[in-house]
């Protein structure tokens, strides 16, 4: 978790007013994400930020559960 934060600290100095596209399995990677796609068997199955997906889509909602425990605020 310490090198992922650091990885994380470190991509998002240089992507610093660009455009980046992340494929990720992990909520952390992607939750200060400007948008984001949401896919199951290859299809888009919803999209947004990461707050508005915990309050629109109960896929994500299992997933952010079983990654980060608790439950979404």
């Amino acid at each position: 978790m310490a090198t992922e934060a650091r990885v994380q600290a470190e991509l998002k100095r240089l992507m610093a007013e660009t455009t980046t596209l992340f494929v990720a399995q992990r909520i952390s990677t992607v939750i200060a994400a400007d948008q984001i796609f949401l896919l199951e068997a290859g299809e888009i199955v919803a999209q947004g930020t990461h707050e508005q997906l915990l309050q629109t889509s109960p896929l994500y909602q299992t997933i952010y559960q079983s990654q980060l425990g608790g439950v979404p605020a």
